[in-house]
Protein backbone atom coordinates (compact mmCIF):
# COMPACT_ATOMS: atom_id res chain seq x y z
CA UNK A 1 0.00 0.00 0.00
CA UNK A 2 2.92 2.31 1.00
CA UNK A 3 4.44 1.78 -2.57
CA UNK A 4 0.75 2.62 -4.30
CA UNK A 5 0.67 5.84 -2.03
CA UNK A 6 4.42 6.83 -3.53
CA UNK A 7 4.00 6.50 -6.81
CA UNK A 8 0.86 8.31 -6.56
CA UNK A 9 2.14 10.95 -5.24
CA UNK A 10 4.83 11.09 -7.92
CA UNK A 11 2.87 12.07 -10.31
CA UNK A 12 1.02 15.00 -8.39
CA UNK A 13 3.72 17.54 -9.90
CA UNK A 14 2.55 16.20 -13.78
CA UNK A 15 -1.35 16.81 -12.85
CA UNK A 16 -0.73 20.11 -11.20
CA UNK A 17 1.29 20.88 -14.15
CA UNK A 18 -1.33 19.63 -16.35
CA UNK A 19 -3.93 21.24 -14.38
CA UNK A 20 -2.14 25.23 -14.64
CA UNK A 21 -1.44 24.68 -18.01
CA UNK A 22 -4.80 26.15 -19.55
CA UNK A 23 -4.88 29.21 -17.57
CA UNK A 24 -1.02 30.24 -18.22
CA UNK A 25 -1.74 29.60 -21.74
CA UNK A 26 -4.34 31.58 -21.85
CA UNK A 27 -3.22 34.23 -19.83
CA UNK A 28 -0.73 34.56 -22.57
CA UNK A 29 -3.41 35.03 -25.45
CA UNK A 30 -5.15 37.13 -23.03
CA UNK A 31 -6.09 40.78 -23.52
CA UNK A 32 -5.01 43.48 -20.93
CA UNK A 33 -8.81 43.81 -20.73
CA UNK A 34 -9.71 40.33 -20.28
CA UNK A 35 -6.93 39.90 -17.22
CA UNK A 36 -8.20 42.85 -15.04
CA UNK A 37 -11.15 40.67 -14.08
CA UNK A 38 -9.11 38.09 -12.56
CA UNK A 39 -9.12 38.28 -9.14
CA UNK A 40 -4.92 38.84 -8.09
CA UNK A 41 -4.99 38.92 -4.29
CA UNK A 42 -6.42 35.48 -4.47
CA UNK A 43 -3.19 34.94 -6.81
CA UNK A 44 -1.04 36.52 -4.31
CA UNK A 45 -3.09 34.35 -1.74
CA UNK A 46 -2.09 31.36 -3.44
CA UNK A 47 1.56 32.51 -3.77
CA UNK A 48 1.71 33.17 -0.42
CA UNK A 49 0.98 29.84 0.81
CA UNK A 50 2.43 28.06 -2.16
CA UNK A 51 6.13 29.99 -0.77
CA UNK A 52 5.45 28.96 2.82
CA UNK A 53 4.82 25.14 2.30
CA UNK A 54 8.01 25.03 0.08
CA UNK A 55 9.99 26.37 2.60
CA UNK A 56 8.12 24.21 5.06
CA UNK A 57 8.94 20.96 2.68
CA UNK A 58 12.39 22.41 2.72
CA UNK A 59 13.48 23.42 6.22
CA UNK A 60 11.26 21.17 8.03
CA UNK A 61 10.28 18.19 6.11
CA UNK A 62 13.33 17.57 4.23
CA UNK A 63 11.41 15.31 1.90
CA UNK A 64 12.14 15.43 -1.20
CA UNK A 65 9.09 14.28 -3.07
CA UNK A 66 7.04 17.19 -0.71
CA UNK A 67 9.84 19.95 -1.70
CA UNK A 68 9.12 18.90 -5.90
CA UNK A 69 5.21 19.27 -5.65
CA UNK A 70 5.72 22.16 -2.89
CA UNK A 71 7.81 23.86 -5.65
CA UNK A 72 5.73 22.96 -8.60
CA UNK A 73 2.73 24.38 -6.93
CA UNK A 74 4.92 27.64 -5.99
CA UNK A 75 5.83 28.00 -9.43
CA UNK A 76 2.58 27.82 -10.96
CA UNK A 77 0.95 29.96 -9.20
CA UNK A 78 4.16 32.00 -9.30
CA UNK A 79 3.91 32.16 -13.08
CA UNK A 80 0.63 33.03 -13.13
CA UNK A 81 0.61 36.18 -10.85
CA UNK A 82 3.29 37.36 -12.47
CA UNK A 83 1.60 36.70 -16.12
CA UNK A 84 -1.50 39.22 -14.65
CA UNK A 85 0.93 41.77 -13.18
CA UNK A 86 2.46 42.18 -16.66
CA UNK A 87 -0.58 42.03 -18.79
CA UNK A 88 -2.02 44.32 -16.33
CA UNK A 89 0.86 46.83 -16.33
CA UNK A 90 0.62 47.33 -20.31
CA UNK A 91 -2.98 48.57 -19.18
CA UNK A 92 -3.81 52.19 -21.16
CA UNK A 93 -6.60 52.39 -18.18
CA UNK A 94 -4.14 54.84 -15.83
CA UNK A 95 -4.06 53.66 -12.33
CA UNK A 96 -4.07 56.16 -9.08
CA UNK A 97 -1.91 55.03 -6.72
CA UNK A 98 -2.10 57.87 -4.45
CA UNK A 99 -3.25 61.52 -4.35
CA UNK A 100 -1.24 63.79 -3.90
CA UNK A 101 -1.86 66.57 -1.29
CA UNK A 102 -0.23 69.64 -3.18
CA UNK A 103 -2.99 70.96 -4.48
CA UNK A 104 -4.72 71.80 -0.80
CA UNK A 105 -1.70 73.47 -0.09
CA UNK A 106 -2.34 76.65 -2.34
Amino acid sequence: MEDIIIALYSIIPFVIMMSYLPQIISLFKATTEEVRGISLSSWFIWVSTGFITLLYATFIMHDARFIFVSAVGFGCCAIITMLILIKRRRCKIPVVLAETTEHIAQ
